[in-house]
């Protein structure tokens, strides 16, 4: 269920981030990405994650794609 899959990246990202502890502007500015950009990702309302964007946030946040996509299909 695509609104699962939404949900799912939002809360495993939102606990990246604070695991970082990283402000949503702290990642803006590290990512590159615009803030309304990271504001959809975030609140699950990104209709498609680019692999380009998936890759700089694993960067920024140590972690692999997995660990933000993993599961979520289950």
């Amino acid at each position: 269920n695509r609104k699962n899959i939404e949900s799912g990246i939002k809360t495993k990202l939102n606990n990246l981030i604070q695991i970082n502890c990283l402000t949503h502007r702290e990642l803006m500015k590290l990512t590159g990405l615009s803030n309304s950009g990271l504001q959809k990702i975030r609140h699950g309302e990104s209709k498609n994650i680019r692999p380009s964007t998936l890759k700089i946030l694993c960067e920024v946040l140590k972690c692999e794609p997995d660990d933000i996509l993993k599961d979520l299909e289950q």
